[in-house]
C-alpha cells in the first residue's frame, strides 16, 4: 500500500477582506498565487502582502486590506496578522522625532522594495525588538523572506513569507514565483524596466549578439554545464537610479530530465536575472566587477558573498563557479562578466 498513499495537502487559510475600493486586480492576483502554492509547510508559515501606498507623509508598505495566508496549526498565527495591520512600513531609514509609533523604519520589508531584491533572513532574532518580529518568534518562526512584486510597469509592493524552518524557503521561493508569474507578475524588475548604465555607447545590441555568440562557444567547446553574461543595468521607472546586474544571456547543457543536480543549478539562474550592486549579498559576479580580476570559487554553496537569497538559492547547487571580467569595443567604458559554472569531479 505504500506507494498508494494519497497525497496530503495541509489544512491552510488564503484570503483578503477587500476595502472600500472593492476587488482589486492586482490583490486578485496575489491571491490566486497564494491559493496555488502547494508546499505549504504543516509546522508554521505565513504569507502576505504589503502594497506600496502614498500617504501625506510619504509612500507606506501597508498589509491591511491585502490578501494573505497561513497554515492553521498555529492559532497565534492569527494574532500575528491582525498585528500587523496596525503597523506600516517606511520607505526610509530617517526617523522621524515624534512619529507615529505604529510606523516602523530600516525594516526588511522596506529595504527589498529599495534594493529591487528579495531580502532574506534565515536567523530571526538578528532583528528581535521591533513588535512584528517579536510576536514573530513567539509564534515559532525563525526566518523570512521579503520578495518585492512587479507588475509590468512597475512596482506594486512586497511579499513577505515566514516559516519555522529555513529548508523551506527555497521550494516556497520557486513554487511563489511561478505562481506569481502565471498572474502576470514578477519577484524581479522585468527586462523592460531596465536599460544599460549611462556608461554604454556604441551598438548595444551588436555587442549583445557578439556575446552570445562568444558565450555558447565557449559552453560548448569546454563542456561546461551553465555559461551565462551579466552586465551593468538602471532601472528606468525610478526617479533615483539604482544600478543593477541584468543578465544579457545565458547558455546550459544541463540535462533537461533533472536527474542529476545539475539541472537544478539551471533552474535557479532561470529564476534569477537581476542582481543588486548596492548590497553586500550579491555575489561573485559584483566581487568580479568590482576588481576586475577572475575569481574562482570551488563549491558556491561556501561562498562568502552569497548571504541572503543567494545562499538559499545555492543551497542545492553545490559546484564550481568561475567569473572573468571583459570589455567589448562596442559598449564603451562598460565592463561585462562571464559567469561559467561546472560540475563537481566525481
Amino acid at each position: 500500500m505504500g506507494e498508494y498513499w494519497p497525497e496530503i495537502y495541509p489544512q491552510r487559510k488564503a484570503f483578503c477582506r477587500h476595502g472600500s475600493r472593492g476587488p482589486d486586480p492586482v490583490n486578485n492576483k496575489i491571491l490566486s498565487a497564494f491559493r496555488n502554492v502547494k508546499s505549504f509547510p504543516l509546522e508554521r508559515i505565513i504569507m502576505q502582502f504589503w502594497r506600496l501606498v502614498k500617504t501625506s507623509s510619504g509612500t507606506r508598505l501597508l498589509c491591511n486590506f491585502n490578501p494573505y495566508a497561513y497554515s492553521c496549526s498555529n492559532h497565534r498565527l492569527r494574532k500575528y496578522r491582525s498585528s500587523c495591520c496596525q503597523y506600516s512600513y517606511a520607505l526610509s531609514d530617517r526617523v522621524v522625532v515624534d512619529d507615529d509609533a505604529t510606523i516602523i523604519y530600516g525594516a526588511p520589508p522596506s529595504t527589498a522594495i529599495l534594493n529591487q531584491f528579495p531580502e532574506v533572513v534565515l536567523d530571526l532574532r538578528a532583528h528581535r525588538g521591533t513588535p512584528l518580529v517579536d510576536l514573530a518568534l513567539e509564534c515559532e518562526l525563525t526566518c523570512f523572506m521579503m520578495l518585492p512584486a512587479f507588475s509590468f510597469t512597475h512596482c506594486v509592493g512586497v511579499i513577505e513569507v515566514y516559516v519555522r524552518y529555513p529548508c523551506h524557503l527555497l521550494q516556497i521561493y520557486q513554487e511563489l514565483q511561478r505562481e506569481l508569474l502565471r498572474e502576470g507578475l514578477y519577484i524581479v524588475p522585468p527586462l523592460r524596466l531596465l536599460m544599460p548604465c549611462e556608461a554604454t555607447t556604441g551598438d548595444f545590441l551588436l555587442a549583445v549578439r557578439e556575446i552570445e555568440k562568444a558565450l555558447q562557444v565557449a559552453v560548448e567547446s569546454h563542456a561546461i554545464t551553465l555559461g551565462q553574461v551579466w552586465v551593468t543595468y538602471e532601472n528606468s521607472h525610478r526617479k533615483k537610479r539604482r544600478a543593477l546586474l541584468g543578465k544579457l544571456r545565458s547558455y546550459c547543457v544541463a540535462s533537461p530530465h533533472g536527474n542529476d543536480h545539475m539541472f537544478f543549478l539551471k533552474c535557479f539562474y532561470q529564476q534569477l536575472f537581476v542582481l543588486p550592486l548596492e548590497k553586500a549579498e550579491r555575489g561573485l559576479v559584483a566581487r568580479t566587477l568590482e576588481t576586475r580580476q577572475a575569481h574562482l570559487c570551488r563549491n558556491i554553496f561556501k561562498f562568502n558573498d552569497n548571504k541572503g537569497v543567494l545562499a538559499v538559492l545555492s543551497a542545492g547547487a553545490k559546484c564550481t563557479s568561475f567569473a572573468i571580467c571583459l570589455k567589448s569595443s562596442h559598449m564603451g567604458e562598460c565592463d561585462y562578466v562571464f559567469e561559467f559554472f561546472l560540475a563537481p569531479k566525481s
